[in-house]
């Protein structure tokens, strides 16, 4: 419905969740770092073993080298690649956040938005506390003013509920999609340049 907005909307949940998701396997990535080289590299020697053992006879001294050239070579640049690859989706995923916010606010220039909620299972307590957590990290951009649970439940569209406009809530949105997916990836990426910069010289 162009003219309507979730509150508990899934897609902008999924992308808020797929992205929190992300941060902490970067962690993790990170906090495991010294081990993955090594299992690489081991992953990498098998292959190279696998060479040679395949070329056999007067081919054997030049198919040596070529295996560990390739063994080397790839041990050298493989976290230079890494960081390649970390920067390109860093900034596809912060593009795709760009691209949704400013989906809404476009569509809001010539659409006028009846912002609610609606769901079987949660009531209208529950609905505050999930839009109250989404409405912290936007507070870092703006000051939205606080919502309380008979405001919430007046916007229940099953009970006829819904405001018009909603301005409010599209900017907290954009904003949560700001502070959550866009600074930290371009700030990710940043990093992933810089590093890759430094090891590619």
């Amino acid at each position: 419905n162009p003219h309507r907005v979730d509150l508990v909307s899934l897609p902008l949940l999924a992308i808020v969740g797929w992205n929190l998701v992300m941060y902490l396997a970067l962690l993790a990535g990170w906090a495991l770092g010294r081990r993955r080289p090594q299992a690489a590299g081991e992953a990498q020697r098998r292959r190279a073993e696998g060479l040679l053992h395949w070329r056999r006879g007067g081919a054997r001294a030049s198919a040596e080298v070529t295996a560990f050239f390739h063994l080397r070579w790839q041990r050298a640049t493989q976290a230079l690649s890494v960081l390649r690859l970390k920067k390109v989706l860093h900034l596809a995923a912060a593009g795709w956040a760009v691209g949704v916010g400013l989906s809404l606010l476009a569509r809001g220039l010539v659409v006028e938005y009846r912002v609610g909620w609606e769901s079987t299972f949660l009531d209208a307590g529950q609905v505050h506390a999930i839009l109250s957590l989404l409405r912290l990290p936007a507070l870092l951009l703006f000051p939205f003013e606080p919502f309380s649970v008979p405001e919430v439940a007046s916007l229940r569209f099953s009970e006829g509920g819904g405001a018009l406009g909603g301005a409010r809530w599209v900017l907290m949105y954009v904003a949560l999609l700001a502070v959550v997916v866009v600074l930290p990836r371009l700030l990710l990426a940043a990093w992933s340049q810089w590093r890759e910069q430094v090891l590619a010289r």
